[in-house]
């Protein structure tokens, strides 16, 4: 499938996040230097944002699953209700059929001098897609020769856990939230190490499409609107009626942009 790298306006509001602040983030695009965010109310437009992009999203989840949605959206043949809110598209080719940069998900360890040994990682990465966090930021710190502490960012945690070592390899301690374990080859009091991990997302379109039928009937008419003003008959049409789960899916999301334009435009 084609990947498009979107600088649009629908894309600013399926996002609604503020221009980047000069970090890299996963999946990151240009985003309108004068967008401000919504603050969106509670009622379907939050719940269908809860159900895509998680319960409690970082940028790098929302700007992930914008780019899997819109990838979508730009598939199908209504695409052009995108462009009619904004023309402005950039695309590039995506042979790969990528969804973030080479590498984005590969965790990374900075000692915090010179001469420590590696630090040793193990598990396997969390699924993010429920929680919504895809970075974590840790410094694992010997405090003892018997302790270790793990120091989560967010949410803030710092666990001290007993450590042995053997075969010059301690056991392994669990890196927060992430999924991922640690061991240390040192037991020098003092020794620490920045660790940083961006878990990929797992839901496909096929489970984000069946998370949605839970927003239930009432949440969906208030999505939707009810009759036939249009846009919102043609997407409640194909988010119901269409035998094609691309179609269904950009559906609902094109009614999510346009709502949010509404409410952006004081309409609610």
């Amino acid at each position: 499938m084609r990947r498009c790298v979107i600088l649009n306006h629908g894309r600013c509001l399926l996002a609604n996040l503020p221009p980047a602040p000069g970090a890299a983030y996963v999946a990151e695009e240009l985003i309108d230097p004068s967008y401000t965010p919504l603050a969106i109310p509670a009622g379907a437009q939050a719940l269908v944002r809860h159900l895509l992009f998680g319960a409690a999203p970082d940028r790098g989840m929302i700007n992930y699953r914008c780019r899997q949605l819109l990838t979508v959206v730009h598939a199908t043949a209504y695409a052009t209700y995108l462009t009619a809110l904004d023309p402005r598209l950039t695309y590039s080719s995506g042979s790969d059929g990528s969804l973030a940069q080479s590498g984005a998900f590969a965790p990374t360890v900075t000692p915090g001098g010179a001469g420590l040994p590696d630090l040793v990682l193990g598990g396997q990465p969390a699924a993010p897609d429920a929680g919504g966090q895809l970075a974590y930021h840790y410094t694992v710190t010997v405090l003892s020769p018997t302790s270790l502490q793990v120091t989560q960012e967010r949410p803030a945690q710092n666990p001290v856990f007993g450590i042995t070592l053997s075969g010059g390899l301690s056991n392994p301690v669990p890196l927060g939230d992430s999924g991922y374990q640690v061991q240390v080859a040192t037991n020098a009091p003092g020794a620490y190490w920045l660790v940083d991990v961006v878990n990929k997302p797992q839901w496909d379109m096929g489970q984000l499409a069946a998370n949605l039928a839970y927003a239930g009937d009432a949440h969906l008419t208030e999505l939707f609107g009810r009759g036939q003003l249009q846009p919102w008959a043609t997407f409640r049409n194909l988010w119901l009626l269409s035998p094609d789960p691309p179609d269904r899916l950009t559906g609902l999301v094109l009614a999510l942009i346009f709502r949010t334009e509404l409410l952006r435009l004081g309409g609610g």
